[in-house]
């Protein structure tokens, strides 16, 4: 019985979209059933460390993908944050593929989008998982800013998919296997505010990875545990379900790993979509990917949200598939140390394996080299290959760790598995964007004259040039011939980027022309037309840059007096502020609850609200909600709006929708939280066309690209000085060290947490959801913001539990223009 996805063909099936990050990479996955790859140039890429692009052979790639049969699809993610600095060469990169073909651009930054959406119309605009879309009010408002495609954070529910499939108007990709971040993506900033490197910009130094240890146990010995280290997403047995759901494209994860990887997971789930692979094949060919790349496999929260089965805690790296187990270790006379195991699959020499330790960190792994047959009679047989089942004897190399019987062995790479992989690379410099090209030629007695015009197809760039050439022609055996002979000289157009659309010659008198004056007549009209062509794209860049090109700086007169605001999630943490605190504040935030921990304290905030003014209140709407939790934020959305409340802060852009449901936008004073990243000034011209007021500075920005946004925008931009950032936000619960589990109660403790850095960090429950911060808040001093134009400022009690004591206190200190003593200085050093 075949295993079907895909059963009835009335249910037809979704786009196969597969990682390039390589040529290579991508050429595998269109031989092996990709319908589209995807793929990042050596710069504005979330895999900055993958091989990437170039322009020229994302052009290749791109004649290549649009020449096979079927068609298939490229897409280029531009999924970064973009500095000030950076927007001309941004503006640039979109110029020179604008005529590419490419089907789609992958963005995370709303000020990309912003430009793609303005200058570039043609491109499809797709939204990046770094976006942190998680609802189908974040898909809506995406749909009305142009978006042609979301894809959804990970961590939802199949529930969760299908509404934003049925009620977001948009295409809805997923993805269904590969790496997992422990973090929403998009909201992890651990790499670049702890390692000095940013994910948000491509740069990631995967901390989740790392190991972590709690305080010493009452024996003394602290625990250790790779708290954050997720499984594999797999979901090979999900489509079906995925279908039913809406989803339009099936996405693999894997823009780093080989082109055999690429090869053998887009093989696999080809077969599955087509519904041609047996449950043995199935498990055969997973079996194949696992000595690709492959950690343990999950689900994640497709069907269960509080799955625990979702972190590997013990082991990080590629793990392979299960060979079998020590069952006997013997050390031969010239003291080698050799192991026995049944295979449980096939191998041969120059395979790689490895040994589960049962200790914290990475399997030891080798390469298989001699090993032996060992036969019933316990004869050995020096071997090459063994089949499946085989009893063998293999010789560690000299350098082994300690081994005992039992440990489990793991195949981590194939020979034959690499064989069965081959692929067509076909040569990139046979595949380009060919422009049509128009040839008007006229032949008299002593003049040829010939004319080309070429038109960009998207852009419109055009181009026209003219040639002409003196000398004696005389009529032709065939007045035919000569048209021939030119139509064929003019064909020939292969070293350039134009094709031949029409050819229009008018030789009435049928004069020859030598086929190698027809030749040099091609190649000069060709490179006139290049220089056209050039001067053209120039000056549209040129043109393009100006239209995007900052306003310049506003002028501030210096005696306008700071305005300062304070953020927070509990109501209760500002109850000893006096009248004189509250009357150096000019607004107060109050974040509404956005998990399961509980719902937010309305009578507080009213009260507040009514002692200083409601005038100074502002409502945060969270940066998760949850299917789960949006039936109690809208509640209190509409409680708030029925008493008065019309200035509120968005952190997602879900937030557009909660709140246009409930209040008139002629009403509604909106002002946007970090999350919203603006690190150019498009990003905030989005947000200002969407109606913010003040766009909040991200706290990973240095102080450069601050002062390059801020200056122009200093009334609107709000730089936060002390916060407890969130450096993780996941919904993955990380309790398995003895620290992390419940009480009775059900209730979790903050726990702290050192890195192999090491790194002191802190994690917080709230409800189902973890929050990882630092060990110190991070402090930000605003008079060097303030000599960089700032002149909004915001204090945050949000994340860690403060007492009203101790907020208070922090408050005076910051005012008094002093640095908590707990608290730890940012540098405001470039973001990287």
């Amino acid at each position: 019985m075949k295993n079907s996805a895909f059963p009835s063909a009335a249910m037809p099936a979704p786009e196969l979209l597969a990682p390039a990050g390589s040529f290579d990479a991508a050429c595998a996955a269109f031989d092996y059933g990709a319908d589209a790859v995807y793929f990042g140039l050596k710069q504005f890429s979330a895999r900055a460390s993958a091989e990437n692009f170039t322009l020229a052979e994302l052009d290749a790639l791109t004649a290549y993908a649009h020449a096979l049969v079927p068609r298939r699809s490229t897409y280029l993610t531009l999924n970064t944050l973009i500095l000030e600095e950076e927007l001309d060469t941004v503006v640039d990169i979109l110029a020179d593929i604008s005529d590419s073909g490419i089907d789609a651009v992958i963005v995370q930054d709303l000020g990309i989008a912003r430009v793609i959406r303005t200058a570039f119309p043609h491109i499809r605009l797709h939204a990046s998982t770094q976006m942190a879309i998680h609802n189908s009010a974040g898909a809506r408002t995406l749909n009305a800013l142009g978006f042609q495609r979301v894809v959804c954070a990970r961590e939802l529910a199949i529930s969760e998919i299908t509404e934003i499939a049925a009620l977001s108007g948009m295409e809805v990709e997923v993805f269904i296997h590969g790496a997992l971040c422990y973090s929403y993506s998009g909201l992890c900033l651990y790499s670049s505010l702890l390692r000095g490197n940013s994910g948000n910009r491509g740069k990631c130094t995967y901390p989740c990875r790392d190991l972590f240890s709690a305080a010493p146990s009452p024996a003394g010995a602290p625990e250790q545990a790779f708290l954050f280290s997720m499984k594999d997403l797999a979901l090979p047995d999900e489509l079906t379900a995925l279908r039913r759901a809406g989803v339009r494209s099936f996405k693999i994860e894997g823009r780093k790993k080989s082109p055999l990887y690429v090869a053998a997971t887009t093989a696999f789930y080809r077969r599955l979509i087509d519904g041609n692979l047996s449950p043995a094949e199935q498990r055969r060919l997973a079996a194949e990917i696992r000595t690709t790349f492959a950690r343990p496999w999950t689900s994640l929260y497709l069907h269960n949200r509080k799955n625990e089965a979702v972190t590997d805690t013990e082991t990080v790296g590629h793990r392979g598939v299960r060979l079998g187990s020590i069952e006997k270790i013997r050390t031969d006379r010239q003291g080698r140390t050799h192991i026995c195991l049944t295979a449980d699959r096939a191998v041969e020499r120059h395979d790689g394996l490895s040994i589960e330790l049962g200790l914290p960190g990475e399997p030891f792994g080798f390469p298989l080299g001699d090993f032996f047959l060992i036969k019933k009679n316990h004869a050995r047989q020096a071997a090459v290959r063994a089949p499946a089942g085989a009893y063998i004897e293999v010789r560690l190399p000299p350098r082994h760790p300690r081994l005992s019987q039992g440990m489990a062995i793991f195949h981590l790479s194939s020979q034959a598995v690499k064989r069965a992989y081959p692929f067509l690379r076909p040569r990139p410099q046979l595949y380009r964007t060919r422009y049509p090209l128009t040839v008007r030629i006229s032949v008299s007695p002593a003049l040829i004259t010939i004319s080309g015009a070429v038109t960009a197809p998207y852009s419109g760039i055009s181009a026209t040039a003219q040639v002409s050439h003196t000398g004696t022609f005389l009529p032709c055996r065939k007045n035919s011939e000569s048209r021939a002979l030119a139509q064929t000289a003019f064909a020939k157009l292969g070293e350039t980027e134009f094709y031949l659309k029409e050819l229009f010659c008018d030789n009435s008198a049928g004069l020859f022309v030598p086929v190698s004056l027809w030749n040099t007549l091609r190649r000069d009209i060709c490179e006139q037309l290049n220089a056209e062509l050039a001067d053209a794209r120039r000056r549209r860049r040129a043109q393009l840059q100006a239209a995007i090109r900052a306003p310049a700086a506003a002028t501030l007169d210096a005696e306008v007096p700071a305005a300062w605001s304070i953020k927070t999630d509990r109501p209760a943490t500002l109850s000893n502020f006096t009248a004189q605190d509250y009357a150096d504040i000019d607004e107060v935030i109050f974040e509404l609850s956005g998990s399961d921990a509980g719902p937010p304290d309305h009578n507080t905030i009213i009260s507040l609200a009514r002692r200083i003014g409601a005038a100074r209140v502002r409502l945060a709407l969270p940066v998760i909600t949850r299917a789960a939790e949006t039936a109690q934020l809208k509640k209190a959305i509409l409680f708030f709006a029925g008493e008065g409340f019309t200035r509120w802060q968005a952190s997602n852009l879900s937030a557009w929708t909660y709140l246009t449901d409930a209040l008139s936008p002629d009403i509604l004073d909106l002002t946007a939280d970090w999350p919203l990243y603006t690190l150019n000034h498009t990003a905030a011209e989005q947000l200002f066309a969407l109606g913010v007021r003040r766009f909040t500075c991200s706290p990973e920005d240095g102080l450069r690209n601050i002062r390059a946004v801020t200056r122009r925008f200093p009334r609107q931009a709000v730089s936060v000085v002390y916060q407890d950032t969130p450096l993780f936000i996941s919904e993955t619960a990380a309790t398995t060290l003895r620290q992390g589990r419940g009480n009775a109660r059900g209730g979790y403790p903050d726990i702290p947490l050192t890195s192999s850095q090491p790194e002191n960090i802190l994690r917080i429950r709230r409800g189902s959801r973890t929050i990882v911060i630092n060990s110190r808040p991070f402090y930000s001093d605003p008079q060097q913001l303030a000599a960089a134009g700032c002149r909004n400022f915001r204090v945050d009690f949000i994340n860690r539990t403060y007492t009203a004591a101790e907020a208070v206190t922090i408050w005076r200190t910051i005012r008094s223009g002093i640095c908590p003593a707990h608290a730890e200085r940012r540098r405001l050093t470039p973001l990287r």
